[in-house]
């Protein structure tokens, strides 16, 4: 499975949260340096991938925390069983590779 840099980005994001964290998409966007809208669609592709999802919290209702919402809250989860079995299948699809230095070596004849 091929990510994006912003997906990644995402996803680093989302792991070092507490689990079921509570953020506006906005929120993410912003500590990711990135706009909402590209924020919004790297977390959908990560949803339809599977390694994501999340639970809509609509305004006045409670969080598990007691406080009221003001506006949509997204809780978010990453799957980790399939960010693993992700991770696995592209190690194992890709061929191993091989360092060779791209710079001469200038002191042998």
């Amino acid at each position: 499975m091929a990510l994006s840099q912003l997906a990644v980005r995402v996803l680093v994001f989302l792991l070092g949260q507490r689990p079921g964290c509570f953020a506006h998409q906005k929120v993410i966007a912003e500590a990711l340096d990135s706009n909402l809208t590209s924020a919004r669609g790297a977390l959908f592709e990560r949803r339809d991938a599977g390694l994501v999802r999340w639970n809509l919290i609509p305004p006045h209702h409670p969080l598990p925390t007691g406080k009221y919402t003001r506006t949509n809250v997204n809780q978010y989860f990453v799957e980790a069983e399939a960010l693993l079995q992700a991770l696995a299948g592209d190690e194992s699809a890709t061929p191993p590779r091989t360092v060779v230095s791209t710079h001469p070596n200038c002191g042998r004849a």
